[in-house]
């Protein structure tokens, strides 16, 4: 790990130490508490009007706009690969979306029922639950075997924190458009909840929030962002897209066509997130490279 000290402890990097950075530092991070809130608040609305696999796709813009934004905001320089990243997310995103059918729908809970109730759902929810509790399993397992709370942990258990983490978010995915769209029907006058599964799937998406947001920090604590992001995404969006398909039949239009492009959209964009973080990596050793040779 980057922290890992002689003695084989892992230290998370200390950035600001100093009275006046640490006071300097409390608006900017309510600012950004802000920004991710009304983010991810309409992020949420989105859920409930557009197609699942469609919002999680567009998700990796954000990607763009950081490298967009680097030379600004950082300082940094921009290199071939960051050109070639932009341009295969941008491409990925526009095969994806627009070489595949997609209509827009308010599911009200009376279809919701029935849908939660389909046999393949169940079998698709059940299981994946599982794998959560498995991977949270692995994770308490580390936590109560390891000998000092400052050792850098084995790769499989950094593993599992950060799969439990990309778990979670494509179920907080599943829910949140279930519990959006019965709310933005509640809110226009056609109450949902009438029957009790409006108010579990509620519940579901506000326990899955703040459990995603401690295992993506958790993660990040301890595995390197070039190999958090790429994995992270990567299972994140593969979880949304067959959650979307077994529960809300995102894909029951599809042609032979559509699939195919729809495919070769999501791997060109794969492809541009790993080369995001392919061009990172190549920055941070080119900077740790002039570091050792000016000291």
């Amino acid at each position: 790990g980057e922290g890992a000290g002689a003695e084989g402890r892992y230290r998370e990097p200390v950035l600001c130490t100093s009275g006046w950075c640490r006071a300097a530092q409390v608006p900017l991070r309510i600012v950004a508490f802000l920004v991710f809130a009304v983010g991810n608040g309409l992020n949420l609305v989105a859920l409930g009007l557009v197609q699942s696999s469609v919002v999680t796709l567009l998700g990796a813009w954000a990607l763009v706009i950081n490298i967009a934004t680097a030379p600004v905001v950082l300082g940094e320089s921009l290199s071939l690969y960051d050109g070639l990243s932009v341009l295969l997310i941008i491409a990925g995103i526009a095969i994806a979306v627009f070489g595949s059918k997609h209509s827009s729908k308010s599911w009200q809970i009376e279809e919701l029922v029935r849908q939660y109730q389909l046999p393949s759902v169940i079998a698709f929810i059940a299981a994946n639950g599982c794998i959560i509790v498995i991977l949270v399993s692995i994770h308490i397992y580390y936590l109560r075997t390891r000998r000092r709370a400052s050792d850098e942990p084995p790769a499989w258990a950094k593993l599992s924190i950060l799969l439990t983490g990309a778990q979670i978010s494509w179920f907080t995915v599943l829910f949140g458009k279930s519990a959006s769209s019965i709310t933005l029907v509640s809110v226009s006058g056609n109450n949902q909840f009438v029957v009790p599964l409006a108010t579990i799937i509620v519940v579901l998406f506000i326990i899955s929030l703040p459990s995603q947001l401690l295992y993506v920090a958790c993660s990040l604590a301890v595995n390197d962002a070039l190999v958090h992001v790429p994995i992270f995404f990567t299972f994140y969006n593969i979880g949304s897209i067959l959650g979307g398909a077994f529960l809300y039949q995102e894909m029951n239009a599809f042609e032979p066509i559509n699939f195919a492009l729809f495919a070769l959209g999501v791997v060109i964009l794969l492809l541009g997130v790993f080369a995001v973080n392919y061009a990172q990596g190549l920055k941070d050793r080119a900077k740790a490279a002039a570091a050792a040779a000016a000291a």
